[in-house]
């Protein structure tokens, strides 16, 4: 499976970022997607899905459902060609304070 992220600069005074994860050759039934809970050396459980914007999934030039699962899943189906999830996030957040 070959996986293509690109990120842009949506908004810089607001602090969002566009984000597009391409993925060649998806499962054709359905495709779930996750972000991580935590961060190494951190013990503590973070909820990194709260700055997702507007997520939105394509294959074969159509809009196809994305569903969340739960906190930090979701999926997208059916995925018949290349398929494309695009979303914001908000970047402004402390949570994150040992990056800054």
């Amino acid at each position: 499976m070959n996986i293509k992220y690109t990120v842009a600069i949506k908004d810089l005074h607001t602090h969002i970022f566009k984000v597009v994860l391409t993925l060649n050759n998806p499962n054709l039934l359905e495709q779930v997607f996750s972000l991580p809970s935590w961060i190494p050396d951190s013990y503590l459980i973070r909820d990194f899905t709260k700055n997702i914007i507007r997520i939105k999934a394509r294959s074969n030039h159509q809009q196809i459902p994305i569903k969340k699962l739960d906190k930090n899943h979701w999926i997208a189906y059916p995925c018949e060609n290349v398929l494309s999830i695009k979303y914001g996030v908000y970047a402004f957040d402390y949570q994150l304070g040992w990056l800054v």
